[in-house]
This record gives C-alpha cells, sequence and structure tokens, in this order.
C-alpha cells in the first residue's frame, strides 16, 4: 500500500472497531492472572484498549453496539471480581522492576459524582470535600524511573468512599483519634504496600505535598531502602528551642538555579522562567503533643532544603515558588541539593496523571455506571490507560528507553513507515531521536497528534498525544489490511 495513502484511509476507517479480535491491535495492558477467569482477564485488557482508542472512560463512548456496552457494564458490575483483587494485579507488575531507584509519588483526590446522583444507587457513593457533593476518594503511589523519569506503574492504589452520616472533623473528635483510625493513615498504608510489592534491594524515595507531613511518616517509614522527601506543611519545633523558619533565616543562600516553573492555578501561579534560591542544613524535629504520637521517640533527624523564588522573577499578583523540603535523603552539598529540588519538582505528574482522568482525558467523572464500587473498578482501569498517556508523554525525549515499552513489534513496523512520511525537507523537521527508542515513536505519535515537530515549539502534551495514539492506531488498521 502507497504510503501517501495511510492518511486518507484511515479517516474511512475511523469507525472501525480498532481492538476486535480479528483485528489484533495491542497495547501492552497485562491482565493475566487479575481475575478467577481467563475471559475476565481478557475482556478487562480489551476495555482498556478501547478506552485508550477513544480516549474515554464513558461507556458508551468506549463501546461499538449494544453486545459491547452491555458485556463492559456486566464487567464493571460482576460481584465475583473485586475491586481488591483488580488493585492487586494493576500492582503486581513493580514486583519484578529492574532499576535501581525509584521515586514514590503519592497523593490523593477525589472523583465527584454529584451531577449524577439521581442515578447512582443510594448509599454507593458518600461525601466527598464539600459536604452537599458525592463521590469518592482515590490515593495512588506512581512509580517513576528516578533516573530515566519515567512513569512505571503503580505500587499501591487506595479507594475509599466517607460513611454518609460522617460528620465533621469536631463532631468526630478527629483530632483525639489514633492516626491508624484518620484518613490520613493512607499516606502511610500505601507506602508500606508499595515495600511489600517493590523488590527489596531497590531505593524508594517518597515524594509527597504537605498532607503527608506527618510525624510517624518519617519515623515508620523510613528504613535502609527507603527515604522521604516531603514538603513540610508547618513551622515545625526543631532541637533547642527554635523553629525550621528560624533555622533557614540563619542559613547561608548555598546556590541560586533556574528552573521552568508549570502552570498551577491551585498555587496562583502561572509558566515562567525562575530564579530560585536554595538553602540547606541538618534539623532534628520535635515530636508534636497530639494523640497520634503517643510513644514516638521525641526527635526525629531530618534535612531541610528551603527554595525560594527572587523577587525579580516573581511575575506580577502571583505567588512566588517557596517550598520548604524536609528529607531523610543527605543533603550536603549543592548538588546534593538539587537533587531534592528535581525529585520533588517530578511530583507534578501525579499532578497529570488526574487531569489524564478528568477533563483533560478520560472523563472519568462523566461515567453513567450506577453503583459506586462499579465506578471504582472503572477507576483502575482508566489509571492503568492514563498512565500509558503519561508514559509515551513523558518519553518524548528518552532516547534510552525502547519504544516496546509502549508499543508491539507489528506496530513499531509501522512507525518505521510513517516517520519518513511525517518528516520535513529541513534538518529541524527531522525526527531527532534514535531509531526504535521511546522518544523516537513519541515523535511521530506527536506529530500525529498536531504538533508541528519543531524543538524550538512547546513540546506535545497528554491530550495531543492521546489524539496522536488514536490516529495511529486507525492507521494500524490499514496497514494490517
Amino acid at each position: 500500500m502507497v504510503l501517501n495513502n495511510f492518511y486518507s484511509m484511515s479517516l474511512y476507517f475511523d469507525g472501525l472497531d480498532l481492538f476486535s479480535e480479528k483485528m489484533q491491535a495491542k497495547i501492552l495492558f497485562d491482565y493475566s492472572g487479575s481475575f478467577s477467569d481467563e475471559r475476565l482477564d481478557a475482556r478487562c485488557k480489551f476495555i482498556a484498549e478501547k478506552m485508550l482508542n477513544r480516549r474515554s472512560s464513558v461507556i458508551h463512548q468506549f463501546c461499538k453496539g449494544n453486545k459491547e456496552t452491555t458485556a463492559a457494564r456486566r464487567f464493571f458490575n460482576n460481584q465475583n471480581i473485586s475491586l481488591s483483587n483488580q488493585i492487586n494485579g494493576l500492582t503486581k507488575r513493580m514486583s519484578s522492576l529492574k532499576v535501581q531507584k525509584v521515586l514514590l509519588i503519592e497523593d490523593g483526590s477525589e472523583l465527584n459524582y454529584t451531577s449524577k446522583q439521581g442515578r447512582i444507587q443510594t448509599g454507593s457513593l458518600g461525601p466527598i470535600t464539600s459536604k452537599w457533593c458525592t463521590g469518592f476518594f482515590v490515593h495512588p503511589c506512581l512509580v517513576v524511573d528516578a533516573i530515566k523519569n519515567i512513569p512505571l506503574g503503580f505500587s499501591a492504589v487506595e479507594m475509599w468512599k466517607r460513611d454518609e452520616s460522617c460528620g465533621n472533623k469536631k463532631e468526630r473528635a478527629y483530632d483525639k483519634l489514633p492516626i491508624e483510625k484518620k484518613e490520613s493513615w493512607k499516606w502511610i498504608e500505601c507506602i508500606q504496600k508499595s515495600k511489600e510489592v517493590l523488590p527489596y534491594p531497590v531505593h524508594k524515595i517518597v515524594v509527597a505535598d504537605r498532607e503527608a507531613d506527618i510525624y510517624k511518616v518519617y519515623t515508620l517509614l523510613k528504613d535502609e531502602t527507603t527515604d522521604l522527601l516531603i514538603r513540610a506543611r508547618a513551622d515545625r519545633k526543631i532541637r533547642g528551642n527554635e523553629t525550621v523558619s528560624s533555622f533557614l533565616k540563619q542559613q547561608p543562600v548555598n546556590k541560586i538555579v533556574s528552573m521552568l516553573v508549570k502552570t498551577d492555578k491551585k498555587d496562583g501561579r502561572s509558566k515562567h522562567k525562575a530564579m530560585l534560591e536554595i538553602k540547606y542544613g541538618q534539623i532534628e524535629i520535635k515530636k508534636p503533643k497530639t494523640a497520634s504520637n503517643r510513644g514516638e521517640q521525641n526527635y526525629f533527624s531530618l534535612y531541610v532544603v528551603e527554595i525560594k523564588e527572587k523577587k525579580n522573577t516573581i511575575k506580577k499578583g502571583e505567588s512566588p515558588v517557596h517550598w520548604i523540603i524536609l528529607t531523610t535523603l543527605e543533603v550536603t552539598s549543592n548538588k546534593k541539593a538539587e537533587s531534592v529540588l528535581k525529585y520533588y519538582a517530578k511530583r507534578w505528574l501525579i499532578e497529570e496523571l488526574f487531569a489524564i482522568l478528568k477533563t483533560r482525558g478520560l472523563n472519568l467523572e462523566n461515567s453513567q455506571l450506577t453503583k459506586g464500587e462499579a465506578l471504582m473498578k472503572l477507576a483502575v482501569v482508566a489509571m492503568d490507560v492514563g498512565l500509558k498517556i503519561l508514559q509515551l508523554t513523558k518519553g518524548r525525549e528518552d532516547e534510552e528507553s525502547k519504544a516496546e515499552v509502549i508499543f508491539t513489534k507489528e506496530e513499531i513496523g509501522l512507525i518505521t513507515l510513517l516517520v519518513p512520511e511525517y518528516e520535513g525537507n529541513t534538518e529541524k523537521q527531522k525526527n531527532p531521536y534514535r531509531n526504535n527508542s521511546l522518544a523516537w515513536a513519541a515523535w511521530l505519535v506527536g506529530r500525529l497528534g498536531g504538533w508541528m515537530g519543531y524543538k524550538t515549539e512547546s513540546p506535545p502534551g497528554n491530550k495531543t498525544m492521546a489524539i496522536g495514539l488514536e490516529r495511529f492506531f486507525t492507521m494500524f488498521i490499514v496497514y494490517k489490511l
């Protein structure tokens, strides 16, 4: 077939089922042994592939016809499929990990189904942050290669709903509860489960935002293969009747570095290049006098790193970058302090994952399933699909990883044929990456998604990559015929 005809032919075949057994187009979704029946393993794989191809987790959008829609609904409503087994099937892939160092980036998010309340079974969901809204919470631990910065998978996922009669913190006497009875226990539980899943020799660096700045997180989780790197939530007391802030005021600025800051609506900050001052030192934080910390040691040794934006790069009317990081990693040089900054900056990956799951990607909150547990099961599959999109987006410049991380050999064959068709006549318009690398394949997917291919242009984002994948697999159908 003439390559120039691929695009026009792909439009003709756009309505075809890309992942039918006849076409056998495959993405590396592996659910072998996840369920009690091989047919359920195959059905889950089929759903994930369809979801990726259609860039939607809404069943009537990613399924073709009533037969597929009914089969998908039955899968998620199947009482023989437990949520815990489904999560285990997702996380067990990390047990054979062969890397030296990983970042365990954990965070929580809520999925809001308030607009679907009329159709969702009463009591199957619960109140979320706003007591007038209903949904459930998800708290994943994303495993990222600390050297290549590529997301690898999930080592743990927690999902739960609050009881409908759940009062506010004051009504529940929340401060007096042991931490094991609080939702904040998820920060500890997620890493404990990750330790059980990941191979022992792997160096694990837990990266988390302010909600994880809990005294017991440090005392319970630190061990010879696990370190913590957490943004400070409060101005803690330290040994010597000082606080973290008073200690930092006495420290010199050790280094000034530049960093591209991404848009962060939550912190009121737009994308810009920031000049950052770095300070660091060793401290011993004091045990807070709360019920959760009874029996804990009085002091815990940490290093503190302050990253503060210089006044001349703060954009008018916006909040400056100001991070105070507490870590069990040894920070005794400028190089090690910069590593802390780079590791913490990778926390943004989990925010991107949540965006992919919601309005900027799979529209998980628009699902029409009617039971809370079914919605949770759908969310587990959506997380796996979101991971694939994130992997490809972050692999844009990864020449060390092979394209086989994402694509089959047949699909790589098509990429080889398509790359010259999407290259321009000048060197600037050529695919600059090594053949068969993940970056080489990602370059093509970005071009298919509408990216112009110039290095001077902003790199393709998750949405562009998702569109590119959809078009690629439509072309793959033509290639297979």
